[in-house]
């Protein structure tokens, strides 16, 4: 974690992030490390939602945004990583 946290701590670079709620938290309590100057993009649809529609939509993934702004191809990559990355892939050897 030390080559990181300078990084992560710096408020002066910019991080963006979906949900990183998680994150933050493990960071923080398994580490000490406390985020500076973090976007996250879940938290930012959440806002749009509410200025434009009044309302507040519930959590969304990433790859939902993905779709609904128009990167399908970014989408359809996770899938297939998400696909590739099965128990069975984690039990190949050798790993390469």
């Amino acid at each position: 974690m030390a080559p990181l946290r300078p990084l992560l701590e710096d408020s002066g670079v910019l991080k963006v992030m979906h949900d990183c709620r998680g994150d933050s938290d493990l960071l923080f309590h398994a580490y000490g490390v406390r985020l500076a100057n973090v976007v996250d993009t879940q938290i930012a649809y959440a806002m749009q939602q509410q200025m434009d529609a009044g309302s507040t939509p519930l959590p969304v993934s990433l790859r939902t945004l993905h779709v609904k702004h128009g990167f399908a191809a970014a989408a359809e990559v996770k899938d297939l990583a998400r696909d590739e990355m099965t128990d069975s892939y984690w039990l190949r050897r050798p790993m390469t």
